[in-house]
């Protein structure tokens, strides 16, 4: 390998995490503390709701738009070989959507501008998230992976100092977070790697292109699914899962610190299992086995969080539920990338796969909604049971693909 070849390897494997991390870090702290605070302000007396119906909009603006993202992106790249314009597009619309969230005001204005975001943030993630089938090799890819979806813990965490640094809903915060997420992103669009370079990260293309098997797809796209439905429901109602905890479960008080401590537990936990998971998949080459492991264990939390232990035990269940899907989505985002190789339309089907990501937010909500009015027993209990019930179902259908290792 060529010196220069050997830079622009090393700069991209650091700088195309970098990216994905800003790309968490411009919906992450607005979804989970930005948004909930303006809207607690604004409408004191109906905030739920509000939240609610803005969220899913939101959820439902960003299926299309991450679809038609990614077909323009694979048009882009037909044409001109790479995805930078698209992602840097993206990006100057997201500090735009930025600016009208920080002043809205209104219902309609809030609402208006959550649309706007939405197309924007995938605009920009739609061709960030095709780099790792374009430009990393089938050996690297789930350790790469396991880096972009580091991204999700950490951008969690930064919740917490942001909240510290401005406790009350205003502009700064806003303004803040879109500076973090530039300065993540623009390394990559300033230091684009050379032709000659990122042909060096990925393995030579075939000359043919690669042919879906679709079947295998679809079992992947209903895998994810079923996996993901169970995140969003710990991550929507984590809080309220610890509040109804029986007294004799032990858990700390106030319920801040109980709280504080299964997030940062489970952080470390799921970030020390992406990259050995990933590392391991890398090494055996092999990819439904490991992803479909992750999903056994993903279920296996969930179980041991249904059944309401002790409260070393919930954390115990919590870090083998957070273990799990963090291994699940470094090791299955590799295997999606695999299967997808050079296929012209990848993007595309990028986007079609991101519907696992936004359907939940929209379904488990729901759901969640009608076992609280026909559930005999407790809800979240129900939903748990049921949640890993699914990531069990995930993880059978993993293990029938045929078309890839």
């Amino acid at each position: 390998m060529r010196p220069e070849s050997a830079g622009g390897e090393s700069s991209f494997r650091f700088l195309y995490p970098l990216a994905f991390l800003g790309a968490h870090l411009a919906f992450i702290p607005l979804l989970l503390l930005l948004l909930p605070r303006r809207v607690e302000r604004l409408f004191p007396l109906d905030s739920t709701t509000v939240l609610s119906i803005t969220l899913i909009v939101g959820a439902v603006t960003a299926s299309f738009a991450h679809v038609l993202a990614g077909h323009a992106s694979d048009r882009w790249m037909a044409r001109y070989g790479q995805r930078r314009v698209p992602i840097a597009v993206g990006l100057a619309l997201l500090a735009a959507t930025y600016f009208a969230l920080a002043a809205a005001d209104t219902f309609a204005l809030l609402m208006g501008a959550m649309v706007a975001f939405q197309v924007a943030l995938n605009m920009m993630l739609a061709p960030l998230s095709a780099l790792l089938s374009d430009h990393v090799e089938d050996r690297s890819k789930a350790r790469t992976a396991a880096f972009l979806v580091l991204g999700l813990p950490i951008s969690i965490a930064v919740c917490g100092p942001i909240g510290l640094a401005f406790p009350d809903d205003g502009s700064g915060a806003f303004s803040l977070v879109m500076i973090l997420v530039l300065v993540c992103i623009l390394p990559l669009l300033v230091f684009w790697p050379s032709p000659r370079s990122i042909s060096t990260v990925g393995e030579a293309r075939p000359a043919t292109t690669t042919v879906l098997d679709v079947p295998d797809f679809r079992r992947a796209w209903i895998a994810r699914l079923l996996v993901q439905c169970g995140a969003a429901l710990i991550i929507f109602y984590l809080y309220v899962y610890v509040r109804e905890l029986p007294a004799q479960a032990g858990a700390p008080a106030p319920l801040s610190s109980a709280m504080s401590l299964l997030v940062v537990v489970g952080g470390i936990a799921g970030a020390a299992a992406a990259l050995i998971a990933g590392q391991l998949s890398d090494r055996l080459r092999r990819r439904r086995w490991p992803t479909a492991a992750s999903a056994m264990v993903v279920a296996a939390g969930l179980l041991l969080l249904a059944a309401q232990p002790s409260w070393q035990a919930v954390l115990f269940g919590y870090a083998l539920f957070s273990a799990g899907l963090m291994a699940f989505l470094s090791n299955d985002a590799a295997m999606v990338a695999q299967m997808l190789g050079s296929h012209p339309a990848r993007g595309r089907w990028l986007g079609v796969m991101n519907l696992t990501n936004t359907i939940p937010a929209i379904l488990t909500p729901t759901l969640t909604l009608l076992a609280l009015q026909t559930a005999s027993l407790n809800a979240v209990t129900l939903l748990l049971i049921s949640a890993a019930c699914a990531a069990l179902t995930s993880a059978m259908l993993i293990t029938r693909m045929a078309s890839v290792p």
